[in-house]
């Protein structure tokens, strides 16, 4: 293989790294934003105080 074809390979490599990475973060946030939401149902009284 010539170099183009390892820089579009590494290219092709990183940019699907990143993809799932990102996907990773937004399931992670999606279950954070459940168990939050969860919480304030559990008490809702310190939602109330300044």
């Amino acid at each position: 293989m010539d170099t183009i074809n390892w820089l579009m390979f590494a290219n092709i490599a990183i940019w699907a790294g990143l993809g799932v990475y990102l996907m990773f973060i937004a399931f992670k946030h999606q279950q954070l934003v459940k168990r939050i939401s969860r919480l304030e149902l559990l008490n809702p009284s310190q939602n109330d105080k300044p």
